[in-house]
């Protein structure tokens, strides 16, 4: 006798486009939530143009008060766990304070560290209940696509650019953006959103409007002079093929016709830039010249040296500079953090990657449909190429890293929510509201808070 299949009712965002394009509840969708977004939204937009508009720092100062008391609002609301990674981060940031003020040559450095890393903790938390509460990341993926175009408009009608295109002189656009690093940093971060952009969710498969703007993204990226930038959009790309793409159960001719053409358009836009452009002199020089590097690898050693000087504790947040021969920074993510903060620190920071991957593990395990499979894909891609950038930068200190994080966070809670909240049928997947199994009942009773 066939077992009697159990009818589940569909929740919200999942029976039909799958668990990637969850939906909030129907309670969040009210005025509360749309101020949370606009507040959000203007905070984005405040922080990534302050350098253009100095006076919008003030105003950020309050948007963020207002940001992180909605976020608390919306968290006892929502009830539940709190997210392991901002307690992690806490923590890290606890560390860091308690050891830079105690034992640190100098306490000014440690007071404005910790003071951005508050800062960025708030942020991590506020972007991680938002987009747990909201299901997607949709607004925050299309503002960081937006800004670097922006900035390119601004380039253009003020003549940045066309004296960039002249070719006259080796003239990297810094003065719009504050840093060439950082702007080149904004069109890695569009990427991600135009690669996030780039699955329909409703049918479940790739579309292709997205990538309209990535030319644009491109010439501002390579015009920044950025090479470590330039770099991971390259890295990404192949991850994005291999990991998301790749995931989605897609037919195997058309993941490596994707993975054949990705590959071809690198090593065309390599070329190019390496002939044409002025930044391509700057990758000529590293390689025609292995002591262009030299700096480079002197901070880590002076780095892996102060680690050795205070294993345990670290020199103190801030102190690296203080402590270098050449008054720099380590250039480095692992290194900064490691000499630092200890050994301590380095597992306290580097504990909410990895709690993060187990969060995409979970989910991945227990789902099957291509959206589902997408999004896990793509947020381990964007892990592993922001950890590869972090070799030549501290991510750390930069608030828009551990923006993405909260996305990430906030979006896998969701669907770990929307798991919990199915009751799978008999003999089916995940991905199948009218079938269950034993399995699949273990995996998902598995998923933490």
């Amino acid at each position: 006798m066939r077992p009697r299949v159990q009818s589940v009712p569909p929740v919200p965002g999942l029976s039909s486009r799958g668990l990637g394009d969850t939906s909030a509840p129907r309670a969040g969708t009210g005025f509360l939530l749309r101020l949370f977004e606009v507040v959000l939204a203007l905070f984005i937009a405040g922080f990534l143009l302050n350098t253009l508009y100095p006076w919008l720092s003030q105003w950020n100062r309050l948007l963020g008060i207002l940001l992180t008391l909605l976020a608390i609002m919306y968290w006892l609301q929502q009830g539940g766990g709190f997210p392991a990674e901002v307690l992690l981060f806490a923590a890290f940031i606890g560390w860091g304070a308690l050891t830079g003020l105690l034992l640190a040559e100098a306490q000014g450095p440690v007071r404005d560290s910790v003071r951005l890393l508050a800062q960025e903790a708030a942020l991590l938390f506020a972007v991680a209940v938002y987009v747990a509460r909201r299901g997607k990341p949709t607004i925050v993926f299309l503002f960081l696509l937006v800004v670097p175009l922006g900035l390119g408009w601004f380039s253009h009608s003020t003549g940045e650019l066309a004296a960039a295109l002249s070719g006259d002189t080796v003239r990297r656009l810094v003065s719009f953006a504050g840093n060439e690093n950082f702007l080149g940093f904004l069109c890695l971060y569009a990427v991600f959103g135009v690669a996030y952009l780039l699955w329909h969710r409703g049918k479940q498969k790739l579309t292709l409007w997205p990538l309209l703007v990535l030319p644009l993204i491109g010439a501002i990226l390579v015009l920044s002079g950025s090479r470590k930038s330039i770099l991971s959009v390259g890295f990404f790309a192949l991850a994005w093929a291999a990991m998301a793409y790749g995931r989605a159960r897609i037919s195997r001719f058309r993941r490596a016709l994707i993975l054949l053409m990705v590959v071809a358009g690198l090593f065309m836009a390599g070329r190019s830039i390496v002939e044409r452009a002025p930044v391509g002199g700057r990758f000529e020089s590293v390689l025609s010249d292995p002591s262009a590097s030299r700096d480079r690898l002197e901070l880590y050693r002076e780095g892996w040296s102060m680690f050795l000087d205070a294993p345990i504790n670290g020199v103190g947040l801030g102190n690296f500079t203080l402590r270098s021969s050449m008054r720099a920074y380590a250039h480095s993510d692992f290194m900064e953090v490691l000499a630092t903060t200890g050994v301590v620190g380095f597992l306290l920071y580097f504990s909410v990657y990895l709690v993060l991957w187990r969060r995409l593990r979970r989910v991945l395990n227990a789902r099957s449909d291509p959206t589902s499979r997408y999004t896990v894909g793509l947020y381990q891609a964007m892990i592993i190429t922001l950890l590869l950038l972090g070799l030549g930068t501290p991510n750390f200190l930069n608030p828009v890293h551990l923006l993405l994080i909260g996305v990430m966070v906030g979006h896998t809670r969701a669907m770990e929510r929307n798991l919990r909240s199915v009751t799978p049928a008999e003999g089916g997947a995940v991905g199948d509201t009218t079938t269950s199994s034993p399995a699949v009942l273990r995996r998902t009773s598995r998923l933490s808070p």
